[in-house]
């Protein structure tokens, strides 16, 4: 378990908590992937993730709702990592660095 606190966005911003993995399209160089929970719509999102964000950055993006009359689709959300899978995340993280 991790000591952790769950990240804070700017006042008024949904956080979508995900979980890190590393996706390797055939032909092409693997990437890292978060996916999570949208607070918006109820449906799970996945955005690209960068290695130097770590496991404590947290970043702004543009919805991905299907949902049209969702309320995120206008302003976005901000995504982090689960603290609570920040040993898993961290091992993805080495994991990842080994294969460059």
């Amino acid at each position: 378990m991790s000591c952790r606190p769950i990240p804070t966005p700017p006042d008024g911003h949904e956080l979508l908590l995900g979980r890190l993995s590393i996706k390797r399209p055939r032909g092409a160089p693997a990437y890292l992937v978060i996916e999570g929970h949208c607070p918006g719509c109820g449906q799970r999102h996945r955005h690209g993730w960068l290695p130097e964000y770590g496991v404590s950055k947290i970043s702004h993006r543009s919805s991905h709702c299907g949902d049209p009359s969702s309320p995120l689709n206008r302003v976005g959300y901000y995504i982090g990592l689960d603290p609570s899978l920040d040993r898993q995340h961290e091992i993805i993280l080495d994991r990842f660095a080994r294969q460059k």
